[in-house]
């Protein structure tokens, strides 16, 4: 079941159609969720495809640099709190998944100075916010999967934030 999704996904993403690869992950989540809960190792996989599919759409927008849509960036980091959450819960010898988190918090490192940077100075604080939280987010993500280059960039550029 998870190759066949993962086969699907893959073609999905190579067609440019991230909305049926984000259907996809949803319904492949429902499925797992359906058959064995939310407490095993096969849901915590499915929340991190779910991510996946998020994350998918959200670097195609980096790749052309644009600022992702609100609700896929809502969403993505949705997913990612449920996964931090679980993961601290379901144990594991050793997290599966740390080169993919890495790469998470990198890419929402990118939304974030996208957004800085293309929307300034015009940022309004509840935008200013949501930037704070996105790099809150992207440096738990780090820390995680013990990514530390990118948490020295993160602090790099929480820092001028921080301060206004």
């Amino acid at each position: 079941e998870k190759y066949s999704y993962l086969n699907l996904t893959y073609a999905a993403i190579d067609s440019g159609d991230y909305g049926l690869v984000r259907r996809q992950a949803r319904h492949y989540r429902i499925q797992v969720e359906s058959f064995y809960g939310k407490q095993c190792p096969d849901y915590l996989h499915a929340v991190f495809c779910d991510a996946a599919a998020c994350f998918s759409e959200l670097a195609s927008n980096l790749d052309a640099n644009t600022i992702p849509p609100s609700h896929l960036i809502d969403a993505f980091l949705s997913c990612l709190m449920e996964y931090l959450a679980l993961a601290g819960e379901i144990p594991s010898e050793v997290n599966p998944h740390c080169g993919g988190l890495a790469a998470f918090a990198d890419g929402l490192r990118q939304t974030a100075y996208l957004c800085l940077n293309l929307q300034r100075p015009q940022c309004s604080e509840q935008e200013i916010s949501k930037i704070r939280s996105m790099l809150d987010m992207a440096m738990n993500l780090a820390r995680y999967a013990e990514d530390a280059e990118t948490v020295a960039e993160l602090r790099e550029m929480a820092g001028p934030l921080s301060q206004g």
